[in-house]
């Protein structure tokens, strides 16, 4: 995990999250209220179009996902990848797998949970002061209600 590019990504955009140019999501949300969140992306980019936005949101749950799996496949890119990382060239897992925003973390061992805690302290504690993903998004939560009132 010395390259967790995912630690470095979120950081390149954490300084942005206030630029007007910028959204900035938590998948979470999309999980607890899909369509208030894909409605906010919409407003986002101009769409306003009340039948795009239901499809949209049709689109973007599980369900559709789940029943169209193939269209969301990585099968192309799993095979330079798998190359790369030492992973036989015909695993290619599926993007669409529970629907869970939490059940990864759930089947994760103890070892690679505290691995991947001592890998976010390292990277964007050092840099943020938050101690975890969840004290970063209810950090993110209150600054915008704070931002939206004043």
């Amino acid at each position: 995990m010395e390259n967790a590019s995912y630690f470095a990504h979120l950081l390149s955009w954490w300084e942005h999250r206030n630029d007007k140019n910028v959204l900035f999501l938590f998948y979470e949300d999309m999980k607890d209220d899909l369509e208030s969140v894909v409605r906010k992306v919409a407003a986002f980019i101009g769409i306003q179009d009340a039948e795009r936005i239901k499809k949209a949101v049709e689109m973007s749950s599980f369900e559709f996902m789940k029943g169209n799996e193939m269209k969301f496949s990585d099968v192309r890119l799993a095979r330079y990848r798998n190359d790369a990382c030492g992973v036989a060239d015909d695993f290619a897992p599926s993007k669409v797998v529970t629907g869970s925003a939490t059940k990864g973390r759930e089947l994760m061992d103890d070892k690679t949970k505290k691995m991947i805690q001592e890998q976010w302290l390292e990277v964007v504690g050092k840099q943020t002061g938050f101690q975890d993903y969840n004290e970063l998004r209810s950090a993110f939560k209150k600054e915008t209600i704070n931002n939206n009132y004043s």
